[in-house]
């Protein structure tokens, strides 16, 4: 019998098995991040507004049920973090509310109208029970605990209006100006499995009224554990990336962001994290590796990080890349990471910029992962969906 003709057969299998709820392998204990999960972070809402810059930020985020025989609700918490530039703080500040989504359901949330302490940060979400009536579908009951429920997915979208902005180029004090720019940046979130059966609840409620949710330990964990190390390509700051002729219209690089967060952490009282930073330039050099610390969650250009992320091809400098293109590893020193990378470029004249530039573009994409994370840990939030004590089966005994 030919290879293809078990093909059907191997995939019904799958389907069975997928049905009966087998206890996953612990190979399966670690998160795929392009599988729908129970458990999805947005690594960035961006709603900034300033009449003075004209700077007027928008945020969707999407959250879709995928299944075809439960409803469910999903709990969103908005975080905020060191990095959030209108509002930093260390303490990790969260509001949070929960949305209903029947089946095959998607529902769109305008970040710059929902409850929040900052306008720039990471959103979390997680599936919750709904204990409405099965035999009617559509029908949202009372809000129930997290469940393991492997079939959310979402995406994120940011759209980045500077009108008026200034933008400056970073090895040149003249700057660069756009009038009524435009740009749209969007991502996959990130998905977080549970190896529990579907429908098990998860989670524990605390004397103080926490929720405390378990990643990787004990197994089987609430959520699966996550990543050691992160990995990215990037377009070094002020490349030029039109080509071997200078005098060409095409792109430099402006900027590049990193974006880095951490679940290990306690809503409102803190999350600070550390990190290794290691750089190879085109030709395989390695650089020194930077570090740094921030709390909760992180937005910095890479430039601020260390010089290792400027470009210095037509005048080379001692630590600075002498390639267009470069590549990093992040290795946590404490806490595991997630995280996202944005790059800033504009279609420009001349690369000494004699003229305006074109257009400008953003792009954003998660890091890439390997390894997971052996330690085990807890994520804190200051969910107020179940109040202890009471009979609530996820509080303390009374």
């Amino acid at each position: 019998m030919k290879w293809y003709r078990l093909v059907p057969v191997l995939l019904v299998g799958v389907f069975v098995l997928g049905g009966a709820m087998v206890q996953p392998a612990l190979a399966d204990q670690v998160m795929v991040q392009d599988r729908p999960g129970s458990f999805l972070v947005y690594p960035l809402f961006d709603v900034i507004s300033s009449p003075t810059t004209g700077v007027r930020n928008e945020t969707k985020i999407r959250i879709t049920n995928l299944s075809s025989n439960f409803d469910v609700y999903a709990h969103v918490v908005i975080i905020c973090g060191s990095g959030s530039v209108d509002f930093p703080s260390s303490v990790c500040p969260e509001r949070n509310f929960s949305v209903f989504l029947s089946r095959h359901a998607t529902v769109v949330l305008d970040m710059s109208t929902q409850p929040r302490s900052c306008d720039s940060g990471f959103v979390v979400v997680y599936a919750q029970e709904n204990l409405g009536d099965f035999l009617n579908p559509g029908e949202a009951g009372a809000i129930g605990a997290p469940i393991s429920f492997n079939a959310l997915a979402g995406d994120y979208e940011v759209i980045i209006r500077q009108n008026r902005a200034t933008i400056p180029y970073p090895l040149n004090p003249a700057p660069v100006n756009f009038t009524d720019d435009i740009t749209v940046q969007a991502g996959n979130a990130i998905s977080i499995q549970s190896p529990q059966d579907r429908g098990t609840k998860l989670g524990t409620i605390t004397s103080a009224n926490r929720l405390t949710l378990s990643f990787g330990a004990p197994v089987p964990a609430d959520y699966t554990f996550l990543p050691r190390h992160l990995y990215a390509d990037f377009a070094a700051v002020a490349s030029d990336l039109s080509g071997s002729d200078a005098s060409d219209d095409g792109g430099i690089e402006l900027d590049t962001r990193l974006i880095l967060l951490t679940l290990d952490l306690t809503t409102n009282i803190g999350g600070a994290f550390g990190a290794d930073v290691f750089v190879w330039d085109q030709d395989e050099k390695a650089y020194s590796g930077p570090g740094l610390t921030a709390s909760c969650w992180d937005r910095r250009p890479l430039a601020t990080i260390g010089t290792h992320f400027y470009n210095s091809e037509s005048d080379p400098l001692p630590g600075q890349l002498a390639t267009d293109y470069g590549s990093f590893r992040i290795i946590n020193r404490d806490k595991p990471l997630l995280g996202a990378i944005e790059e800033v470029s504009v279609l420009a004249g001349p690369t000494d910029f004699t003229l305006l530039p074109t257009s400008r573009g953003n792009t954003i994409r998660s890091l890439f992962q390997s390894g997971f994370q052996k330690a085990a840990f807890n994520s804190l939030f200051d969910d107020n969906f179940v109040i202890c004590p009471s009979a609530n089966p996820l509080c303390p005994p009374l």
